[in-house]
């Protein structure tokens, strides 16, 4: 696989008329991502900085006309579809890393400024998968203005190969379809247990209460302090063949976990395969 961010973004397809364009599409992608590496906070910065340094990106490509114009980079940016890109991206840091080891993170965050008004509407969604070890975002998807993360999860899974690797999501991604995602994927899975699991979450909720239970599960705690406070985390695990006998839907549930977090609020309780 290459490890060239313009070998994979050459296989995104060009909207504009061919033969009608100044600016190469591997071009036009090269300086939106160079411009944004060097925290050019939009597009008229991205082209001033990549004009400034048009003889180092010339290194790479050709550039006969210069750096396209932040009007031209916006146009051709909104013509673009984003899923290729999403997939280009995805597959080029996986390249990377060549096999993702540790712990992928996937959590949506809503992109800061980019509502359209003060209700927040229009605001752009993202669901992103963060490995740990390689400290890399590698892959990210944009959340369908009449869907939710429900929906984008899985499609961000097919992008990866999280082989071997153990993916953690919040609560919201807690559903039955994307837990069996996810094992078909060759991954295991931490998920945070709640209350739209209804008698899931009963059921690990009602196993720790007992004290005979909790107290014979494996115990390890924690001590951390910053930001003027001491923090004291204490987790137990118990095997979950039980669990698994009585929601047999949920795809090779092995077992659960329960964290406190004394002196900041509820425990958080984490379903584990």
């Amino acid at each position: 696989m290459s490890h060239s961010f313009l070998d994979h973004v050459r296989t995104i397809e060009d909207p504009r008329i061919v033969g009608m364009t100044s600016y190469p599409l591997d071009e036009i992608l090269l300086t939106v991502f160079v411009g944004m590496l060097c925290r050019a906070k939009d597009l008229d910065e991205i082209e001033d900085f990549c004009t400034m340094e048009l003889d180092w990106l010339r290194r790479f490509l050709p550039f006969e006309n210069g750096i396209a114009p932040a009007q031209t980079l916006r146009r051709t940016l909104a013509r673009l579809n984003p899923k290729p890109l999403e997939v280009a991206f995805a597959k080029w840091t996986a390249s990377l890393v060549e096999r993702v080891q540790g712990v992928i993170a996937i959590d949506g965050k809503t992109v800061r400024g980019s509502k359209e008004n003060s209700n927040g509407a229009g605001a752009l969604h993202l669901v992103s998968a963060w490995a740990h070890e390689a400290g890399l975002i590698l892959a990210q998807a944009a959340v369908d203005k009449k869907s939710n993360e429900i929906m984008a999860i899985p499609e961000l899974l097919e992008m990866l190969d999280v082989t071997g690797a153990i993916v953690t999501i919040d609560a919201m991604g807690t559903k039955k379809v994307i837990a069996a995602k996810i094992i078909a994927r060759k991954a295991d899975y931490i998920l945070a247990v709640k209350g739209n699991q209804g008698t899931l979450a009963d059921d690990v909720r009602t196993f720790f209460a007992d004290p005979a239970l909790a107290d014979a599960c494996p115990c390890h705690e924690s001590l951390d302090s910053g930001h003027g406070r001491i923090e004291r985390r204490t987790i137990r695990a118990a095997d979950a063949a039980w669990l698994a006998a009585r929601h047999p839907d949920w795809t090779s549930l092995a077992s659960i976990g329960l964290i406190r977090k004394f002196g900041a609020g509820w425990p958080t309780r984490l379903l584990e395969a």
